[in-house]
């Protein structure tokens, strides 16, 4: 058999997400819905998302070979379909995430391209 490995760093897809502002003064974003285009064969995806501090915690890992790749926010560490969105007061609160993908040798991409959810 041969085998041949990747030894390019992947690139990072762009990561979208949709939602809906609901509840009084349209303080919640539901259900949460990651979207992004395939960028490695045979890899894996991992997402993350900006806590208080400003550091990035792991919420998901997935592998897919599928063009376009759906991750329900339900279906990470965080166990949500919902993010506030607003303040009682209406001030606007923002989430950030990134999506970083490893190629299959175990390489990873090297660039940040964050999402800001700020509707």
């Amino acid at each position: 058999a041969t085998v041949i490995a990747d030894t390019v760093s992947p690139q990072s897809p762009v990561l979208k997400a949709t939602g809906s502002p609901t509840r009084a003064n349209e303080s919640i974003l539901k259900p949460v819905i990651f979207n992004w285009e395939k960028t490695v064969h045979n890899g894996k995806y991992h997402l993350y998302k900006m806590n208080n501090q400003g550091n990035w915690d792991k919420i998901h890992e997935v592998a897919s070979n599928y063009d376009t790749v759906s991750q329900p926010l339900l279906e990470t560490k965080l166990a949500t379909d919902e993010l506030i969105i607003k303040t009682e007061d209406g001030n606007r609160i923002y989430h950030h995430f990134k999506m970083i993908s490893e190629n299959s040798s175990g390489m990873f991409s090297s660039e940040e391209k964050i999402l800001t959810l700020k509707i």
